[in-house]
């Protein structure tokens, strides 16, 4: 279960900060790879499509009977659901006629100090500031 939580990070950050497209087969494996998968069990799997219809059950899932309307949300048993907001995780705004290129970060109010300094740091290297909302600057 770590190298998944260590894929699911990953990718993310290949998306959203390195602006790689994750859905194209090479650069999925790539960032598979620099995580540490058994890239021979990876392909197969991948290949076989074992998995494909339940990653698409559980999506729609999601959009549909649960209205998951950002990533990351968890979902309780009960149906409670906790969006980046109350996480404290900043929210990106990805633009669908620019095939969901990030156009903005919004950042979520920190709770301390130090949380908030190192957030703004990161994504200040990557985008311009404006009153808590980042703007990339490419």
């Amino acid at each position: 279960m770590h190298l998944a939580a260590e894929l699911d990070w990953s990718l993310r950050v290949a998306f959203f900060d390195q602006s790689r497209c994750i859905s194209m087969r090479h650069v999925l494996f790539a960032v598979a790879e620099q995580v540490g998968l058994d890239m021979r069990q990876f392909a197969n799997d991948f290949d076989s499509g074992i998995t494909k219809a339940r990653v698409l059950r559980e999506a729609q899932e999601g959009w549909e009977e649960l209205r998951v309307e950002a990533s990351p949300t968890l979902v309780l048993p009960n149906g409670k659901q906790y969006s980046y907001r109350a996480l404290g995780l900043p929210r990106a705004i990805l633009d669908p006629k620019r095939h969901y290129r990030l156009v903005e970060i919004h950042l979520a109010p920190a709770r301390e100090q130090h949380a908030w300094t190192s957030t703004t740091t990161s994504f200040g290297r990557l985008c311009k500031p404006r009153n808590n909302i980042f703007t990339p600057r490419f």
